[in-house]
């Protein structure tokens, strides 16, 4: 793995913000609008990290999550508008989801998290 982080995000001006402040923190972001791209992503680009979002077109979030099994080395944090639904925060744990962001959270909770797998 390297120091590569996946952002699955659709929608185009958070995910320009986002991957400003994470590659401005020193990490190589890789981009994918959809399920399908960020499959096709961290099989090209192995990702250390995948910032998912939940809401997407065509398959959720979620179906990335369950799909990234695949990728036993890969960290992933659910980027989500919902990260306080308990809904949510139950469903992370049942998927061994690494850690759970805010997007109205201190944009650099997101760095903060990232740098917590660093160790």
């Amino acid at each position: 793995m390297s120091d590569r982080v996946l952002l699955l995000e659709d929608d185009d001006d958070l995910a320009a913000i986002t991957d400003a402040l994470v590659s401005g923190a020193g990490y190589e972001v890789v981009r994918a609008a959809s399920v399908d791209a960020a499959i096709a992503q961290c099989e090209s680009a192995l990702p250390r990290v995948a910032l998912v979002d939940l809401q997407l077109p065509t398959r959720s979030g979620w179906d990335f999550v369950q799909e990234a099994t695949r990728w036993p080395g890969m960290r992933i944090v659910v980027y989500t508008v919902h990260h306080d639904e308990p809904e949510t925060v139950e469903r992370a744990a049942r998927m061994k989801v690494d850690a759970i962001v805010g997007k109205s959270s201190d944009p650099m909770r997101i760095v903060d998290v990232i740098r917590s797998f660093d160790n």
